[in-house]
């Protein structure tokens, strides 16, 4: 027996998902109100006989290492490890098979681990000294956490810090032994030319932490004191511990807060997290500079589909939002931009000084569709008499639309002839040629072949959507109407990877979702399309599973699937 049947054996998951939210008994089943989405009705379903649990408002379901991992923000690792823990079952971290392999993975395993370990130490340091300097009130270092309005509950809660201007953490790792070598790998102390050094000095410390609520480095800020040509902002280096294209600061704690209000935030530096959250607006994020990964954006989709960029009121704040609009664009959000006056430089300078006259809350701040705000902020060029102005002005926002639906290009392409007076077909002629959306008009490729079925695939899963909704109110209408016997089908022919399995219960023994490795090796929009069809036949065929007539009725059909 596998660990993971050990556990789901000894654990009921009526209980394991009770310790969460509470839970309600319906005949066989249970019931409860959906964490994953704003669920006003019992839409998640418990099936002890099953050990499985489904949402039929947002799709999701799994096992109870699932459900932990889902609402934890766990990766299945650690759910395993929490549940092995209740369940009182013992993790053995070496097997008979492969030992060598084995040792020097658990080695590796170790290491990071203490590399953690060795990263909340020298925070806690950090934050120790900078409590003990807030006693003082006349000191640079009190002084400038005052100016910023940093109260005690904020540094304690994100645990800032402060770092002499000397080598404490060299020193205090020489006095106890500890590994100089790791130090310098989690990027605490660094190598000069004098020897070993501290690499923070003087400055103010904000510990990075990972969406597991970890610490996995330090930005660390120059005082207003300090007149020297230092960087303002100093972070750790790129590392095992340190991966700026994973981390978005501030998820350990706001990811519940975003969830709620689906959606998020995204600032460009930690300290306008800290401030935001000064002021009660929980929903802020930060990458580790303004260029924002699709990987960081895939891990936010888990939460939201609606950003809001609050960059600073530069160029280059500027820039960058047009980078993170088309970034966000391939994976579907619905981006706006969060309105800062001109007459301030950043979120953080605008909440700091509004928030005691005309903003009380985050209700009062003001956010524009994206497009809409840049095409506001050009109207002037838009509208100029040179057709030179107005034709770079057009190209500037045609830019944008190039990972955007046909229906925001055609509303786009609407508002900007009505602006400009010029027509539809015209702006239109102005779009790069070789934009994803662009309509080609030439012998059929297997690539465009393929992009046939992907409209197939968005009109069947429309079909899906529908059977989906018909469901969630009327199961017996499914039963009389049911159509999942060529649900799975379909995909085989569309999909050929599929065709190794009978039906859909042979995909699910697989324990492997080829859907969604297949769509991690294609575009990204068709991934798009694919996850929503893989969404609405998981949804689907697993609604029948937990309902036994549906079950029966199913059976029934797939001995008779016949042709398509």
């Amino acid at each position: 027996m596998s660990v993971w049947n050990e556990i789901q054996n000894r654990l009921n998951i009526v209980d394991v998902i009770g310790d969460y939210v509470p839970v309600k008994q319906f005949g066989s089943t249970y019931k409860i109100i959906c964490p994953f989405h704003n669920d006003k009705n019992p839409s998640l379903i418990i099936s002890p006989e099953k050990n499985l649990w489904h949402c039929f408002g947002c799709g999701a379901g799994g096992d109870m290492f699932a459900f932990v991992a889902q609402y934890e923000n766990l990766d299945k690792k650690d759910a395993l490890k929490k549940l092995a823990k209740k369940a009182g079952v013992e993790l053995q971290p070496l097997t008979s098979q492969n030992i060598d392999k084995q040792s020097e993975n658990i080695a590796t395993i170790n290491h990071f681990e203490l590399g953690l370990k060795y990263l909340d130490w020298t925070a806690n340091i950090y934050h120790q000294i900078l409590l003990k300097i807030l006693n003082n009130r006349s000191h640079p270092v009190s002084q400038y956490c005052l100016e910023r309005g940093l109260s005690l509950e904020t540094i304690k809660k994100f645990k800032i810090g402060y770092a002499f201007n000397q080598n404490t953490i060299r020193d205090l790792v020489k006095k106890h032994a500890l590994d100089v070598d790791l130090f310098q790998q989690i990027s605490v102390l660094k190598q000069a030319p004098n020897g070993i050094q501290d690499k923070f000095k003087d400055r103010l410390t904000i510990p990075v932490y990972d969406t597991l609520g970890k610490i996995r480095g330090f930005t660390a800020r120059v005082l207003p004191y300090d007149k020297s040509e230092r960087p303002k902002y100093l972070n750790s280096s790129q590392s095992s511990w340190f991966n700026k294209s994973e981390i978005w600061y501030g998820w350990h704690l706001n990811q519940k807060e975003i969830r709620l209000a689906k959606k998020a935030i995204l600032v460009e530096g930690n300290m306008d997290v800290v401030s935001a959250s000064q002021k009660n607006i929980n929903i802020t994020l930060a990458s580790q500079g303004t260029s924002f990964t699709t990987n960081q954006l895939q891990i936010l989709k888990r939460l939201v589909n609606t950003i809001w960029i609050a960059f600073d009121n530069d160029e280059a704040g500027q820039v960058s939002g047009r980078k993170l609009f088309l970034e966000s664009s391939k994976l579907g959000f619905d981006v706006y931009k969060l309105i800062i006056p001109k007459n301030y430089k950043d979120l953080d300078e605008y909440l700091s000084q509004e928030f005691k006259e005309n903003v009380n809350s985050i209700n009062d701040l003001k956010a524009f569709p994206y497009l809409d705000f840049c095409i506001n902020n050009l109207l002037v060029e838009l509208q100029s008499s040179t057709l030179s102005i107005q034709r770079q002005a057009l190209m500037n926002i045609l830019e944008l639309l190039e990972f955007s639906d046909k229906l925001t290009i055609e509303d786009t392409l609407q508002k900007l002839a009505k602006i400009t007076s010029k027509s539809q077909n015209a702006i239109q002629s102005l779009m790069p040629k070789n934009r994803p959306n662009y309509e080609r008009k030439q012998e059929n490729t297997p690539e465009e072949n393929q992009d046939d079925q992907n409209e197939f695939l968005v009109r069947f899963q429309n079909l899906n959507a529908v059977m989906a909704k018909d469901y969630y109110f009327d199961a017996q209408k499914l039963t009389e109407n049911i159509t999942l016997n060529n649900l799975f089908l379909i995909c085989k022919n569309l999909l050929p990877e599929l065709g190794k399995y009978e039906n859909y219960q042979e995909y699910l023994q697989s324990e492997i979702e080829i859907l969604k490795l297949i769509s991690q090796n294609l575009t990204t929009k068709k991934s798009i399309l694919i996850a929503g069809l893989r969404q609405n036949i998981n949804s689907l065929v697993q609604a029948i599973l937990f309902d036994s007539e549906l079950m029966q009725a199913y059976q029934e059909v797939q001995q008779n699937l016949g042709n398509l």
